[in-house]
């Protein structure tokens, strides 16, 4: 008896003859590159959506490579770079901006994606942003008319994100945020690490 996958693959290779052998009646004389061409579910090539990548870079080194990943993804327009403040003293935003750059430089793509400096402290209260690059740089790309959806990937904190939508309400249906954070089901509620980061700017992010 066949299994599942063998008779998936059996169709696909059968529906993908017979379209070329429909292709061939069509066109007796056409050569295999024009049949292969006339393949359906081409996939489409270039960019489909902007990022701006949020992300605590002088912390773990996982924010290192899902940047990189980014950038090498031709699906994806990168727009921007906003480095964040991780937990420890000398995790700064500053020093994020500053492996973004050396990210950049390692790959041949300094000055054709900009930095931004995110916040260097959490929000001091529920409602009242930090008022940074990184925040104004989310806006600006929000705010900016295109096709391409826009994608906000975060991998630390959420203070920009809050910071720019306190700051500028409309966004908050012009991009989708990807957030790598909250700890809902675990034994240790409440300590997950970047919703620790700043409570208060997740709190808003989800609440208001």
């Amino acid at each position: 008896m066949a299994n599942r996958r063998g008779v998936l693959t059996g169709a696909g290779l059968a529906a993908l003859a017979l379209s070329e052998k429909g292709f061939a009646a069509d066109k007796p004389n056409a050569s295999k590159s024009e049949i292969g061409a006339s393949r359906p579910f081409a996939r489409k090539l270039g960019a489909r959506a902007r990022v701006m990548i949020v992300n605590d870079l002088s912390g773990d080194i996982d924010g290192l490579f899902a940047t990189v990943h980014a950038l090498l993804s031709p699906s994806a327009e990168v727009r921007g770079i906003v480095g964040t403040a991780a937990a420890q003293p000398t995790e700064t935003a500053q020093r994020s901006a500053d492996r973004a750059e050396e990210i950049l430089r390692l790959m041949g793509l300094s000055g054709k994606i900009p930095v931004h400096v995110g916040a260097d402290r959490r929000l001091p209260a529920a409602a009242t942003p930090v008022d940074c690059a990184g925040a104004r740089a989310i806006i600006a790309e929000a705010m900016r008319d295109s096709p391409l959806p826009l994608y906000v990937t975060v991998g630390g904190g959420l203070t920009e994100v809050a910071s720019a939508l306190m700051l500028e309400p409309r966004i908050a249906e012009r991009f989708t945020l990807v957030w790598i954070g909250g700890d809902s089901h675990s034994k240790f509620e409440g300590v997950e690490y970047n919703f620790t980061l700043d409570k208060k700017a997740a709190q808003y992010v989800f609440n208001e």
